[in-house]
């Protein structure tokens, strides 16, 4: 631990960072973790990532300062980044440390600071992450995430794996999630051209569903999963008989006993309800075995 306690000191060290960039040979060590000193060096390693199918995060580097002022500076310069990942249609959002934005100055100063960049992502269709620093920052950085999620959906939070408070921390933020979002976050939640899939069990519950803006800006979709009936044009072909027999194959091929990470004899449904209800660790999947009832194999 020796290591990486010194490697956290000296990043927060400004003056040594600045004499290790004029040392020969550093900039081509680092260029694996930073990817230039400008916005434009930025900007082209990030379509050279977009080409290879990969999303970016656009990270300024800078945290730990000393005044409102300098808060302000970071500030519009993210909204000067999110404007040029707008203009330059990379496929990019958005990484901030809140200690760049003001947490040591002022926690409401921060937060107000981190709207702004929430707010203008937002109107570009874009979406923000924040950043975990040192876990003296941990509870901090977690409610200033909780108090904007409350009004905008475009805003994310990073957990550090090595933390024993992780695994309660990221089972609150599902739960969050689960009851926060729904059909109408589908433009901040789908990348472009995405399609959302909209389950048989979702019932009958009215949704608000906004179909402009973001909608039309992604070209996004929406397709029903409901397993009852297939198209029209393809009843003559897939018969019932023939889907039953592709259903028994594939569940033959498929590795379903990996998936299936719970197993549930039939008679016993309401366990196996209430175990997902639970969210209990581990599960993937939860199957029913008919096979250990009274009911035949292939009934449904």
């Amino acid at each position: 631990m020796v290591t990486r306690t010194a490697l956290l000191y000296l990043s927060r060290q400004h003056a040594f960072k600045g004499f290790l960039s004029r040392v020969p040979g550093f900039k081509q060590v680092t260029r694996r973790f930073i990817a230039g000193e400008n916005i434009d060096d930025a900007i082209e390693a990030i379509r050279q990532l977009n080409a290879l199918g990969i999303t970016a995060s656009f990270d300024h580097l800078g945290e730990s300062i000393s005044s409102p002022a300098e808060a302000e500076a970071d500030v519009r310069e993210y909204l000067h980044v999110l404007s040029r990942i707008e203009r330059t249609g990379i496929n990019s959002n958005v990484s901030v440390k809140p200690t760049q934005l003001g947490l040591d100055i002022d926690e409401h100063l921060c937060l107000r600071n981190i709207q702004r960049i929430v707010e203008a992502a937002a109107g570009l269709g874009n979406f923000v992450r924040i950043d975990m620093e040192g876990s003296a920052y941990t509870e901090r950085t977690l409610n200033l995430f909780y108090e904007l999620f409350q009004k905008h959906r475009n805003v994310g939070i990073v957990i550090q794996a090595y933390l024993h408070r992780s695994e309660q921390d990221i089972r609150k933020l599902i739960e969050l999630g689960r009851w926060r979002l729904g059909p109408e976050d589908l433009g901040h939640l789908l990348l472009a051209e995405g399609t959302a899939l909209v389950a048989s069990w979702y019932g009958v519950r009215p949704v608000t569903l906004p179909l402009g803006g973001e909608f039309h800006r992604r070209r996004l979709a929406i397709r029903s999963t409901q397993v009852s009936t297939i198209p029209a044009r393809l009843a003559g072909v897939w018969t019932r008989d023939r889907r039953r027999a592709t259903a028994r194959r594939l569940l033959d091929e498929l590795p379903l006993q990996v998936l299936a990470t719970h197993l549930f004899p039939f008679d016993d449904a309401a366990a196996g309800y209430a175990t997902l209800a639970r969210g209990e660790p581990g599960l993937l999947h939860a199957a029913f075995d008919y096979r250990s009832s009274g009911q035949p194999r292939n009934s449904s």
